[in-house]
């Protein structure tokens, strides 16, 4: 597979990004998080008014409140378990060696010990965002009226939880195509040749 695991001494740092320390990423990330919780929110409330789940919802039993809010407190967190597990999974395959874990600042994340060229690293990023899109995306359409809400609630999370997915893999995009990345769950660093560097 051609497992990079040090950085040429050629290569120098092309760019950085880091969620907590650098003031623009977190705004960029936690706008976009926003905003695409809201558009899932706009076509959720659409969608439900479109069905007969308000109806279903109102007419069940107290209990069954319960039992509904503990089913998306589970999904929610099945889900966020999920993410870091595909992540991780996928650092295995493209750098040879396990992922560390963290959490840091309320975040859970998988982060890579050793660096990946481009394709792998937008692979590790953004496959985890697409299986889980598409496994929600079957509950949605496949559960009853009562229980869909709560899938498609955790949809929305797990798209908007995606943000920092999406902006690492724009970062990688941007980055020259031989670069290699690191990235520790919160922070990016990209480096490629010296010799490309502006003089």
């Amino acid at each position: 597979m051609g497992h990079e695991t040090t950085i040429p001494g050629s290569y120098a740092v092309r760019r950085r990004a880091d969620l907590l320390q650098n003031r623009r990423a977190g705004i960029i990330v936690l706008g976009l998080w926003f905003l695409i919780l809201l558009a899932a929110g706009a076509v959720g409330i659409r969608l439900l008014c479109s069905t007969h789940a308000p109806i279903a919802f109102l007419t069940m039993r107290r209990l069954s409140y319960i039992g509904w809010a503990f089913a998306l407190t589970a999904l929610l967190a099945a889900n966020r378990w999920l993410h870091v597990w595909l992540h991780a999974l996928l650092i295995r395959r493209f750098t040879g060696e396990g992922a560390i874990y963290g959490f840091e600042r309320g975040y859970l994340y998988a982060a890579a010990q050793l660096p990946m060229n481009r394709r792998h690293f937008l692979l590790e990023r953004l496959l985890p965002c697409l299986i889980q899109t598409i496994i929600l995306a079957v509950l949605v359409l496949t559960l009853s009226q009562v229980w869909a809400p709560a899938a498609y609630i955790t949809l929305a999370f797990h798209l908007a939880g995606c943000s920092e997915d999406y902006y690492f893999a724009y970062q990688a995009i941007a980055s020259p195509a031989g670069a290699l990345i690191r990235e520790d769950g919160v922070r990016l660093t990209v480096y490629g040749p010296a010799s490309e560097l502006p003089q």
